[in-house]
């Protein structure tokens, strides 16, 4: 039950600080004092925490694939999912990121943003919404690697570096330390 309650915990502190980010960005942003403005990134960090979970789901399912696999001891089966799922991943995110790019105008207008607001939320999101297929990606290998590699902790750090490195190749220093 340990290991279960740490891995919650340090998958919680990592969303946690993606979501601060934008907390960040909306902090500064209504420092400008337009209210416009704050009200934009508002309704831009609702959509962002919509499409996040996307993200959040896909490493949920990606990591109990792989977790079920090396369960029953299969090890390539294990890789296997593993790699599918982060291509499946990548694919994803681009269709998905396409998808909210060249409908962003409906979607805050689902949030209901008007006006200067809403051409405000959607300039804010047609420069972040590229990105979220590597945000996706992100977070579906983060769980890929972890699960793949027994490193559900924090403390397992020095282990997952030594693997990546053995996978990647000598040419990346990939040591992940705690």
């Amino acid at each position: 039950m340990r290991h279960i309650t740490v891995m919650a915990a340090t998958s919680s502190v990592g969303l946690m600080a993606v979501f601060l980010v934008d907390f960040i960005d909306m902090i500064f942003i209504s420092m400008l004092g337009k209210a416009e403005l704050a009200a934009a990134i508002g309704y831009a960090g609702a959509i962002l925490f919509f499409t996040s979970s996307f993200g959040i789901g896909m490493a949920i399912a990606g990591g109990a694939l792989v977790a079920r696999s090396l369960g029953e001891g299969d090890d390539e089966k294990a890789q296997r999912q593993a790699t599918n799922v982060l291509i499946f991943g990548a694919v994803f995110g681009a269709i998905f990121a396409a998808l909210v790019w060249f409908n962003l105008r409906p979607i805050v207008g689902l949030v209901g943003a008007t006006g200067d607001t809403a051409d405000l939320a959607v300039m804010y999101l047609q420069i972040i919404t590229p990105s979220l297929q590597l945000l996706l990606v992100g977070m579906v290998g983060g769980a890929r690697f972890a699960r793949s590699r027994g490193c559900a902790t924090i403390h397992d750090g020095d282990h997952c570096g030594r693997c990546c490195e053995r996978d990647f190749g000598s040419n990346f220093d990939f040591w992940i330390r705690a």
